[in-house]
């Protein structure tokens, strides 16, 4: 008898849906927070671009999306490296990119990773959104590209650590009409 394949994570739906919805690149630097998602878009057809720096990887992301004309999507660690990003984003924002800024999140204020990162993503001028639940992660990460690419702006889609291992819920292509940007 052979076993059953491992439960397909949130971490991983999210990835996909990502693709799903048209994003083909990723820029990033991978950490323990963000590797899953970000596997999976590669998994699904998207080109990885890796940096050796957060801030490198979110200005090379900035650029493809004003030169592409295509949403972009900047990968990144939890805390420090959305922090580290932060003037790519800035910057980004500031000129109205189409970029989703896909991070990992702690929300354990005793985490020496814990930055209010919603609180960040707004003094920059960016959108945050957070996926709070298995059962909105798709339509959630289909809100957050459709408002980079329609309102022409910055998304930072947090994604808590203590949602990513959870069980997915249903398939990785946007509902019909899933333009909400929020939970």
């Amino acid at each position: 008898m052979t076993p059953a394949p491992p439960a397909r994570t949130v971490a991983q739906a999210v990835g996909e849906t990502l693709v799903a919805c048209g994003v083909d690149t990723v820029f990033g630097v991978v950490g323990s927070g963000n590797f899953v998602a970000t596997n999976a878009m590669v998994a699904a057809g998207a080109r990885y671009v890796a940096a050796r720096h957060e801030g490198g990887a979110a200005t090379m992301a900035d650029a493809f999306a004003r030169t592409s004309g295509r949403p972009a999507v900047v990968s990144l660690h939890q805390g420090c490296g959305l922090t580290n990003a932060l003037t790519g984003i800035t910057e980004a924002a500031k000129s109205r990119t189409p970029l989703v800024v896909l991070t990992a999140e702690t929300t354990n204020r005793r985490s020496n990773f814990f930055v209010d990162q919603p609180a960040l993503a707004e003094a920059v001028g960016a959108l945050p959104v957070r996926v709070t639940t298995a059962a909105s992660a798709v339509r959630v990460t289909a809100a957050a590209v459709a408002a980079a690419r329609d309102q022409r702006r910055v998304v930072v889609l947090n994604l808590p650590l203590e949602v990513q291992a959870q069980p997915a819920v249903g398939s990785a292509l946007p509902p019909p009409g899933a333009v909400a940007a929020g939970d």
